[in-house]
């Protein structure tokens, strides 16, 4: 997409309730996305997919946090290409909206998971991860990994002992509802 395409869209589309942005975020409309200005359909956005874009996840996560595009409801990423150069961009730290019905993280890697991982849902949906599983689950022994979530949905392929694991460091911090979708 190009700047200019992105710029019309954000500072006019007020209409949205949801919008999909699927391999159209360029490195070109990286700058112009980190603009931390609202989005016009803030709104009425309830449901944001952006998926293998060249936008930093910490952005993503930031952005999120800070309402630009308003009180979401529903997020879904599927890993964000663009994350060279992010080593030392930090992710939300302030949380302005009430937290998301759920999020849901698909093929990301560690330095994505960290950054995203800043994001409040009550329901947070994992499903295949290019890190470590056992990074993941240690991850989840932390209280500042999705902060607010009440229940967490891994893939089946998850085998027995990590998944056991994972429940366990979850447990530890008060999120008891664990399981493995098909």
């Amino acid at each position: 997409m190009h700047e200019s395409t992105f710029l019309k869209l954000r500072d006019t589309a007020s209409q949205l309730r949801q919008l999909s942005l699927s391999h159209c975020l360029t490195i070109e409309a990286r700058g112009a996305f980190a603009d931390p200005r609202r989005w016009a359909c803030a709104g009425r956005l309830e449901y944001l997919y952006i998926g293998e874009c060249a936008i930093h996840s910490a952005t993503i996560a930031r952005h999120i946090g800070a309402g630009v595009f308003g009180p979401l409801r529903r997020v879904y990423i599927v890993g964000c290409w663009g994350n060279s150069g992010d080593s030392l961009e930090l992710a939300a730290t302030v949380w302005t909206i009430p937290p998301l019905d759920w999020v849901l993280v698909d093929e990301v890697n560690e330095l994505e998971m960290s950054r995203l991982s800043s994001i409040h849902a009550k329901k947070v949906y994992m499903k295949i991860l290019r890190s470590s599983r056992p990074l993941c689950i240690e991850a989840f022994r932390r209280s500042t990994t999705f902060p607010e979530a009440v229940e967490l949905h891994v893939e089946e392929a998850w085998d027995d002992k990590d998944f056991r694991e994972l429940k366990r460091n979850c447990a530890m911090r008060g999120l008891t509802k664990v399981e493995r979708d098909r």
